[in-house]
């Protein structure tokens, strides 16, 4: 299995690293082979692997890249898995390139109006780098747990983005403050876990993707 991912968004602030992170950390206790390039300037993945190296779980397979030729040699090395590559919210010539490299470009998207905005300077961009839009997923995230009219959310953007996954995660705490430990929600203990049922779909599905 030999595929590449990124959660891309061209802004910051709505948890590409934080999904990122919880990805990988769900689909590694599947006992699949996991990877991440950090290439966002805040390498919030990378640090809190060594968060991670304080407790008693195995650490991720993560990786600080700072200019395309990291990414290139990080992309061209012997590697049978899943790679993720988490990228800033920013437009680079790095994202760009992991852009490009990517199987499939995970889009989380809310029901936020100014995520409609977003979403268009990243339609410009895919335009631009001429990916083929069946490459692109749109996944809800950070849905508020009352919200039951999902397709009416989706209907905002379906004609610019048509291709959704099936998973939702809804808004859970638990997902942004498990990083901050070094763990993934998928290893909280708390009774009635939603967050890591979700977080599990989501890999699964992934993981199911074509490459």
């Amino acid at each position: 299995m030999k595929k590449t991912f990124i959660i891309g968004y061209p802004k910051g602030g709505v948890g590409k690293s934080i999904l990122t992170w919880n990805l990988a950390i769900a689909i590694q206790q599947q006992n699949i082979k996991v990877r991440v390039a950090d290439i966002d300037f805040q390498q919030t993945t990378f640090f809190a692997n060594k968060l991670r190296a304080v407790t008693d779980k195995e650490l991720l397979n993560i990786e600080s890249i700072h200019d395309i030729q990291d990414l290139e040699e990080f992309l061209n090395a012997d590697f049978d898995g899943i790679t993720f590559i988490d990228i800033g919210g920013y437009d680079t010539e790095l994202n760009r390139l992991a852009l490009q490299s990517a199987d499939n470009i995970l889009i989380p998207y809310s029901s936020d109006p100014t995520e409609i905005i977003g979403l268009l300077t990243f339609g410009k961009i895919i335009e631009q780098l001429e990916i083929d839009m069946s490459k692109i997923k749109v996944f809800l995230n950070q849905i508020h747990s009352n919200t039951k009219k999902i397709e009416i959310i989706k209907e905002k953007i379906s004609k610019s983005y048509p291709f959704f996954l099936n998973s939702i995660i809804r808004r859970n705490n638990d997902i942004k403050l498990s990083i901050g430990n070094g763990l993934g929600v998928v290893e909280l203990t708390k009774k009635n876990n939603k967050a890591k049922l979700q977080i599990e779909d989501l890999a699964n599905e992934i993981i199911n993707l074509k490459g």
